[in-house]
């Protein structure tokens, strides 16, 4: 099991905690292995002070000791290694175990991908918003992601622009797109992740109409899932903000698979947004 960082489509997912715990239990397999061999090397040469010095009390007893103390000796580092393997079992998979068993189940994961669950179930997406008055808006998108914290979609998975998400949001983009094409569906990313004053700004250039975009933490709104950088406008064929009875392949295709990647619409005028809830 390697702790080595996974990549999809250029996008790397950090190893969780269940892979530190396999890579101790990696390094305590190698002690073990280490040890059994010097056990075997040890009752070698218990065994040749024994048939070697038939007449030498001494040295029979000498062998009997070493053989003894290696015997020992494994005893307790397998013991000790059943312990401590017990204990990551129980932290990592709630006690499920077995003395000779690997804790991630089939011994070859390292990284677990997790879909992304649905938020509150509130208004979060680009045709509505919550609250008014000034200050910081309380939403489940506020404040908006640091820029630090999300990060760019592979250039051919969009129209030419930089777009960015959160790492697991591309990461899932980028699977769903690869099962997209292996169905002939083209799948892209046109508007990802957006601060809080590229917020401002559409707020501004759509009159601050609450029904055309969400209105921004900093007036005191809600805020777009845009913002949390868990949403994309995607590509769909010739639909587009606005459509309210889209029915083109890509469209259809999404409707049909993009749940099983964390992206939903329940939007009717708004088709290109997907997210984890829908809105």
């Amino acid at each position: 099991c390697h702790c080595d960082a996974a990549s999809n489509g250029g996008v790397q997912s950090a190893p969780d905690f269940g892979c530190v715990l396999a890579t101790v239990e990696n390094g305590m397999n190698f002690a073990i292995s280490i040890g059994v061999i010097i056990f075997v090397l040890v009752a070698a040469y218990a065994g040749l002070l024994w048939m070697f010095s038939p007449m030498n009390p001494h040295n029979r007893e000498m062998g009997r000791g070493v053989l003894m103390n290696a015997v020992i000796g494994l005893l307790i580092a397998l013991c000790a290694w059943l312990m401590v393997d017990f204990i990551m079992k129980t932290l990592y998979n709630d006690a499920t175990f077995g003395p000779w068993n690997s804790i991630l189940g089939d011994g070859n994961q390292c990284l677990v991908v997790h879909e992304p669950r649905p938020g509150p179930a509130q208004p979060t997406g680009d045709v509505t918003a919550t609250g008014g008055g000034g200050g910081g808006g309380s939403g489940a998108n506020c404040p908006a992601a640091n820029p630090s914290t999300v990060v760019a979609f592979p250039a051919d998975a969009t129209n030419g622009s930089t777009e960015k998400a959160t790492a697991q949001t591309v990461h899932n983009f980028m699977s769903m797109r690869a099962a997209a094409q292996a169905d002939g569906i083209s799948l892209k990313v046109t508007d990802g992740y957006r601060s809080d004053a590229e917020q401002v700004a559409l707020w501004n250039q759509y009159g601050q109409n609450p029904d055309r975009v969400a209105k921004p933490c900093s007036l005191g709104g809600g805020g777009s899932n845009h913002n949390s950088g868990t949403a994309v406008d995607i590509t769909i064929g010739n639909c587009h903000n606005g459509t309210t009875n889209c029915h083109s392949a890509e469209y259809n295709w999404l409707k049909a698979h993009g749940a099983q990647y964390g992206f939903r619409n329940s939007l009717p005028a708004d088709p290109v947004h997907w997210s984890p809830s829908g809105s």
